[in-house]
């Protein structure tokens, strides 16, 4: 009993699990024609299918480009992760974005 306790409130002490999108990338020459929207369409798409109520994005503070798409599809800011300076020394962020 007392095992089985314990077992249960490690279990429950763990964060729950959720998958995410990262490095997602578009050919230059392909870009603007909806094919990013397909694929977080398509990866939403699985991870209901998987059992997930959510889905979080990944993203470099700096593309522009990407967080307007995430921003069009609602998913909103909810945590920032600075990074290591990278090799030329400029500190990196990263956005986690959920649908809000």
């Amino acid at each position: 009993e007392a095992t089985a306790a314990a077992a249960a409130a490690a279990a429950a002490a763990e964060p729950p699990m959720y998958p995410y999108i990262a490095n997602v990338a578009v050919r230059v020459g392909a870009r603007r024609l909806g094919l990013g929207r397909a694929l977080v369409e398509e990866a939403e798409r699985t991870a209901v299918e998987l059992g997930f109520d959510r889905l979080y994005i990944k993203v470099d503070r700096q593309n522009f480009g990407a967080r307007r798409l995430y921003d069009r599809l609602g998913y909103e800011i909810c945590y920032l992760q600075n990074r290591p300076p990278d090799r030329t020394n400029k500190q990196r962020q990263m956005l986690f974005l959920r649908k809000a």
